[in-house]
This record gives C-alpha cells, structure tokens and sequence, in this order.
C-alpha cells in the first residue's frame, strides 16, 4: 500500500484578469504550444511567495504593459490531468490605472505572445480563434450568465469551474 503522500496531486496556480471597457475586452494570443493563434486573457502562472491578486497584476503588465487595480474574482478553473498534475487557474476583474485604456500602446513578450489587443465583446464571445474558458468568462463579466455556478461545459473533462456573474 502506498503512503498518502504519494497520492497527491502536483498543483501549479495561475491567475488572470479581465479587463472590460466600453464594450471591448483586452485579450491576448499565444505565440506557442498547441493553442498557438488563439486569444486568452492576460495571465499566468503564481511565483513562489507571490499571492493570487499579485500574480494577475503581475502578468497582466508582462503581457501587455498595462498597470491594473485587482477586483472580485470573477472564477476559478480546476485542471486534472492523467499525469499526478493538476491546475487551479482564478480570473479576477481588473480596472485599468489609465484614464483612456482603450488608447494605450500595448507591449508584449514576443516569445509568448503574438499580440495583444481590444476585441469588441460581442465578437469575442463568439470568434473560434478565442479559448472557449475564455468565452465564458467574458460572458460572465458581461453579467451573462447568473449566479455562482459550476460550469462543466468548458472544454473538457479535465477543466470545471465555478462562474460568478
């Protein structure tokens, strides 16, 4: 018989925010891995010692140069995979510190992002070329969908998470 230990997951925690203004929501698309060409939002992965709330403050301004205040968490996705891996990945609404967002220069790491971009809402709830995670998201933060949900439709049997709108 194993020990307990050897049974538990190993966990990684990652962290985004979704910044809506004026009808246009700030995405980005990834210049690597599978999901090449496809938009998500900005963030990533938690630094050892960094929280949640920083993590997407952080990534946020790696991604695309833009300085934000953190909010309500907006939802958290649960990742299991074969392997002992597994993921939590927590979206948060953010507000830009700009004045004129929608006027910024964007900047991002060319080596993880292809660009960064204001997509119109109603277009980026439905183009294919944007994750589906991240559809429901901005479907959330639009105040789309009701209540604190479990939501089991999002890619796939490995991702649920629970949407707040």
């Amino acid at each position: 018989m194993s020990a307990p230990h050897e049974t538990f997951a190993q966990s990684t925690l990652g962290a985004g925010g979704l910044l809506i203004v004026d009808g246009y929501v700030l995405l980005v698309q990834l210049n690597y891995g599978r999901f090449k060409g496809h938009w998500i939002l900005p963030g990533g992965m938690v630094n050892q010692g960094e929280f949640l709330h920083q993590a997407c403050q952080r990534e946020f301004q790696e991604e695309t140069g833009m300085d934000v205040r953190v909010g309500a968490m907006l939802s958290a996705r649960h990742r299991v995979q074969d392997n002992p891996h597994c993921n939590l990945y927590v979206v948060f609404l953010v507000e830009s510190e700009l004045d004129q967002p929608l006027n910024a220069k964007l900047v991002w790491p060319s080596s993880e992002l292809m660009q960064a971009k204001f997509w119109p809402v109603e277009q980026a709830v439905k183009d294919p070329m944007v994750r589906p995670a991240t559809q429901e998201y901005i479907a959330a933060g639009q105040g789309a969908v009701s209540g604190l949900q479990a939501n089991k439709n999002l890619t796939n049997q490995t991702d649920f998470a629970w949407v707040l709108s």
